[in-house]
């Protein structure tokens, strides 16, 4: 089949010009089908002057229509043929064709035409667009296909609702209903999902076929797959080997169970896609439930239906009794505790929810009770939501391997520990996405920044003590560097033409011992000669965090020494306020642990140093979380809109809330293990949201005071940048 040049194409058609109504004349008349909705036969429905335009105009366009009438579903179709191979496309004048056969997926340059529009700048805007101004809730369609068939029914009153081919037959089966204007739920028009083009089942000759789309649906998924394992390290996260052979097959058979052939659809109905992760703590199992799940969401809009979002349920087992955990399955209404109701607002939105069951423990016949009583839930959302079932991912996660019953149930993973040279890969690929923040101080433009490493960088057994030590070296490293180049751009240069103008700034790191490491920092100028070079030693403490020589090691901080605070403790303590002040953590949360008189040391300590440095800044709050009707203090009242620690956070750095700009918060808590599951989310990175709203974490603290004889729970320990503390 001869393909002719995409340009050519366009031109010959005249084809994007035509899709905008205000170009001329109509492409299609009017038909008025409405009595459709009230036909009880085929003999009725034929006699419908509407359908019998309809029918005409496919047969003019080469697809010998067969109306049809389902008495069942009272649904009106039309059953056309496809083209023989060789196909040829249109004739130059025979643009109702074209566009027939392009909003039916059926035209030999459908891939083609698909790019050409897609590299069209500007698409029509809505309000250029007479035959959409009367349904603004309609806006103009991104890919080709979509944009006729949304033409072909503002102009003619036809909704196509279904589209199913059948290649063995040679034929493709249209459900057709009246357009409501004045509605905006039924029906519901077909649209062709993002990758459509990729899944047309058509070989090189025109001819469809079940082998040639099955072969087509494999390629794209498979693509699919591996470019979600991609996006996961785009996220700067380490990402297995095995872990991908674990879960590709898996994966790839959820997202087959849940396309709708070309359709713009993810339903996988009663497919499962369960998983139990288990592997030594700190190797990064909760974080994977983070980042998978914005991979998974960006896989399913970017492939097969836009609008499907992934949400995440959490429900951490290793800080909860039974009777607790039936309590929580069991809240109904309107309620923040009530897991049960947030994976239903999930399924009625058409998202996907992933069940993250976070730390089962590691005795089997707990786990199994446990297990059980999550199991009622999805039972009870069964009985609801039949064919929404397969919309849930459960994922399993902990640090012991599975009791018999559970691994019954669920895919069994066993997640290793990366390599050291993974995480050295990654120490290095996460500093240089810190320093992307770096400008140039005369222009305000991004500078390239260069890594030399003279000897690999630290790697430790526990990812989250890699995580924060990268953070915090990539800290010392930014503000470093950052010096240098304002030096740079104020310094007269020797070279002509570079004055004030670094183009790079080069680091190179030498590990002089096993906690020291020097830095130098240089500005690079447009000839590539280094201008400036300076030196400065990191040293890594104990632990995850480092402090520098110079303003923040080696002297005593007087407030802190005043309260008691060992000198020791001097240094983490500033760095972690310096990252509070930069904004660097959303949110910076500091844990304290020991006796009380300690924790008081350094409370008080910390809180004296916040207040001096932000003054009218800062708005400070202190909380008591100890028991399960302290979680008002959190939540606020059921009757609240906005209220308890939400409103407190939202007032410091909501901009439609917040008195003033740039404010700073300071959340002091006093918990046990039940306050720090009432905290979890709030200590987590990144918004936190219920089903009444959402707060961001920018310039906020919490400072987590864990009473004497209480235990820190994994999840504060994963989330702590550091526990200080007699008994830390």
């Amino acid at each position: 089949m001869e393909v002719k040049p995409v340009q050519q194409a366009m031109e010959q058609y005249n084809l994007f010009q035509r899709l905008n109504p205000n170009s001329g004349k109509p492409a299609f008349d009017k038909m008025d089908i409405k009595r459709c909705a009230e036909v009880n036969s085929l003999q009725e429905a034929s006699r419908i002057p509407g359908l019998k335009a309809f029918e005409k105009l496919l047969a003019d366009a080469s697809l010998a229509p067969r109306l049809g009438f389902n008495v069942g579903t009272r649904a009106v179709t039309v059953l056309v043929n496809l083209p023989s191979a060789p196909l040829t496309a249109p004739q130059p004048d025979e643009l109702a064709k074209s566009l027939i056969w392009l909003m039916l997926g059926i035209h030999p340059e459908q891939r083609q035409l698909e790019q050409a529009y897609a590299e069209m700048a500007p698409h029509p805007e809505k309000t250029a667009d007479p035959l959409l101004s009367s349904k603004p809730w309609l806006v103009p369609e991104p890919q080709l296909a979509n944009r006729c068939l949304q033409l072909f029914t503002a102009q003619t009153g036809v909704v196509i609702t279904t589209r199913e081919l059948n290649y063995r037959l040679g034929n493709m089966k249209l459900t057709v209903s009246a357009d409501k204007s004045k509605s905006r739920q039924e029906p519901i028009p077909y649209r062709y999902g993002p990758k459509y083009t990729q899944l047309l089942g058509m070989d090189q000759e025109g001819k469809m076929s079940d082998d040639q789309y099955v072969s087509d649906q494999n390629q794209l998924l498979q693509g699919a797959v591996s470019n979600l394992w991609k996006s996961l390290e785009d996220q700067r996260y380490i990402v297995h080997e095995q872990l991908m052979q674990a879960m590709s097959e898996p994966l790839f058979a959820y997202l087959k169970a849940g396309m709708a052939h070309q359709a713009a659809s993810f339903l996988p109905k009663r497919a499962k896609l369960q998983f139990y992760l288990h592997g030594r703590a700190g190797i990064g199992k909760s974080e994977f439930v983070k980042v998978f799940s914005r991979g998974l969401e960006g896989l399913i809009q970017q492939n097969l239906q836009p609008s499907t979002q992934v949400a995440v349920v959490k429900l951490p087992l290793n800080s909860i009794t039974i009777e607790d955990l039936v309590n929580i399955t069991q809240v109904k209404g309107i309620s923040d505790m009530s897991v049960e109701r947030m994976i239903e607002q999930g399924l009625a939105k058409g998202s996907v929810v992933i069940f993250h069951l976070e730390e089962c423990p590691e005795d089997f016949a707990f786990q199994e009770q446990l297990f059980a009583a999550t199991q009622k839930v999805l039972a009870n959302l069964r009985k609801r939501y039949p064919d929404k079932m397969g919309n849930i991912v459960t994922l399993v996660t902990s640090n012991h391997p599975p009791a018999p019953a559970v691994a019954a149930e669920v895919a069994e993973v066993t997640m290793l520990p990366p390599s050291a040279a993974m995480m050295q890969r990654w120490t290095v690929a996460e500093l240089q996405a810190r320093l992307e923040a770096l400008r140039n101080p005369a222009t305000g433009a991004a500078v390239e920044v260069q890594q030399v490493w003279h000897h690999p960088p630290p790697a430790h057994a526990d990812m989250r003590m890699q995580r924060w030590w990268t953070t915090t070296f990539a800290l010392h490293a930014q503000q470093h560097a950052a010096r240098v180049l304002r030096d740079a751009a104020a310094a007269p240069s020797s070279s002509e033409g570079e004055e004030g103008a670094p183009a790079a700034v080069r680091l190179q790191m030498l590990r002089v011992s096993d906690t020291e490491i020097d830095v130098a920092a240089g500005a690079v100028g447009a000839s590539g000669r280094t201008e400036l070079d300076e030196l400065r030693r990191v040293r890594c403490e104990e632990g995850s965090v480092l402090n520098t020589r110079g303003e923040l090691h080696g002297a005593t901080v007087p407030a802190l020494t005043a309260h008691g605070v060992p000198a020791a403790d001097h240094a983490k303590i500033l760095t972690v306020l310096e990252m509070f002040k930069a904004d660097y953590l959303q949110p910076v949360v500091l844990t304290l642990m020991g006796t009380e008189a300690s924790r008081a040391a350094y409370r008080a300590g910390i809180l004296e140093l916040v207040r001096a440095e932000h003054g009218a800044k800062l708005r400070e709050t202190h909380l008591t979380l100890l028991a399960e009707e302290d979680k008002e203090h959190v939540m606020g009242q059921v009757s609240d809109v906005r209220g308890g620690l939400f409103k407190f956070i939202d007032e410091v750095n909501n901009p439609n809330a917040a008195a003033e700009e740039g404010l700073y918060g300071a959340v002091v808590a006093t918990v046990n293990e039940t306050g720090q599951f009432m905290l979890r989310e709030l200590n987590e990175s990144g918004r936190s949201r219920t089903h009444r709203l959402q707060v961001f974490k920018d310039r906020l603290m919490f400072l987590m005071d864990i009473v004497e004889g209480a235990a820190l729970t994994h999840q504060l320990h994963s989330r702590s940048i550091a526990i200080l503390g007699d008994g830390c």
